[in-house]
């Protein structure tokens, strides 16, 4: 195993799992949203807050209402310094905390950085992202297998802007995603949606074979397809990524399985998860890689992300990182962009 720093915040998952396989190795850092890059955020915007407060308050001396201000402006200006200095501290700090002490700041982290990944995702929610995909074999490389991304429930194809980003960033171009609709479909709804998909991409690279990585229950549609529709429509499912995916199940999906057949098909350890378990251990084709979170709030037991009963399947278990904040992780990124480079080549700068 790599030998890693005190300031980095994954680490691999201390069981024995059953299949023996090792776990990813990981050299990233669990940051996330950085919390010192929220902490910058929110310093440049309450400053921002403070000097329009402060001219405010120079115009209004006039009338006898700048002492008011003035003290406004000041208390926005100690409070934004205040969050600076405590978060540059925590992110010092929190790695050599005690382990139960280290657990509690991992989980507040969660909850920071959770506020602001709903705020990101309120923000990017008009964008169809979609719309930018491939369209042709001209806006394709050859050389790289594609690879489509399937955002979880309640989510949409805006989800993976940041992912994308990343990838394209990378190097890899063949990046597709997808939109399924409502909440009100069952995971074989959901999966006659990817094949349409998959259906395109292979008409527009001509390629046989495709790299599927699922967020949340989108790990349980990329499988699906995998175990029903991959081998009539002759593709080869290279590579199953999952993200914070309920692979045995989560008791959150109660809450929505009197509405959702979806939600339903996700409660723990039902016909249609058991059912996903044994065909993922009778697969011997795909390669399978689990990513988890200590601190996800959604999945539960968390050790579910990881728990997808392929033989063939390598797990990484975040810290800090929450279920929402995976879509904007930079270590999730990392780990994704590491596996892909395992199997999409990318040509050498003397090659192009």
């Amino acid at each position: 195993m790599n030998s890693v720093s005190p300031q980095t915040t994954i680490e691999h998952d201390a069981r024995q799992l059953s299949d023996g396989i090792p776990p990813l190795p990981l050299q990233h850092t669990d940051s996330s949203i950085k919390i010192k890059t929220i902490a910058h955020i929110a310093f440049v915007t309450l400053s921002s807050i403070c000097a329009a407060a402060l001219a405010v308050s120079i115009t209004m001396a006039v009338i006898g209402v700048a002492v008011g201000m003035m003290t406004t402006a000041a208390t926005v200006s100690a409070v934004a310094l205040a969050m600076l200095l405590a978060a540059k501290a925590w992110q010092q700090w929190t790695p050599y905390l005690p382990s139960t002490l280290r657990i509690v700041a991992n989980y507040i982290q969660s909850v920071v950085t959770a506020v602001f990944s709903i705020l990101a995702l309120g923000i990017i929610f008009p964008i169809n992202l979609e719309k930018q995909d491939p369209k042709n074999l001209q806006e394709c490389n050859p050389h790289q297998i594609p690879v489509l991304l399937i955002h979880g429930f309640c989510g949409s194809s805006n989800n993976w802007l940041y992912h994308r980003q990343r990838l394209l960033g990378a190097g890899y171009q063949n990046i597709f995603t997808i939109n399924l609709g409502t909440i009100f479909q069952s995971v074989e709804q959901y999966t006659s949606l990817v094949r349409q998909k998959v259906a395109d991409i292979r008409r527009i690279t001509g390629m046989r074979e495709i790299i599927l990585v699922g967020h949340s229950m989108g790990g349980l549609v990329c499988r699906d397809y995998r175990y029903k529709h991959a081998e009539a429509d002759q593709m080869h499912v290279r590579k199953i990524i999952t993200v914070g995916a309920p692979l045995n199940g989560t008791y959150t999906a109660y809450l929505a399985s009197w509405i959702s057949a979806a939600a339903k098909e996700m409660e723990p350890s039902s016909p249609y998860v058991r059912q996903q378990q044994e065909r993922a251990a009778a697969d011997d084709r795909t390669d399978y890689v689990y990513i988890g979170t200590h601190v996800d709030s959604i999945v539960i037991p968390t050790s579910s992300a990881l728990e997808g009963g392929a033989r063939q399947a390598r797990r990484a278990m975040l810290n800090a990182t929450g279920h929402i904040e995976f879509l904007f992780s930079d270590a999730t990124a990392d780990l994704i962009i590491d596996e892909l480079r395992d199997c999409i080549p990318i040509l050498a700068q003397e090659e192009v």
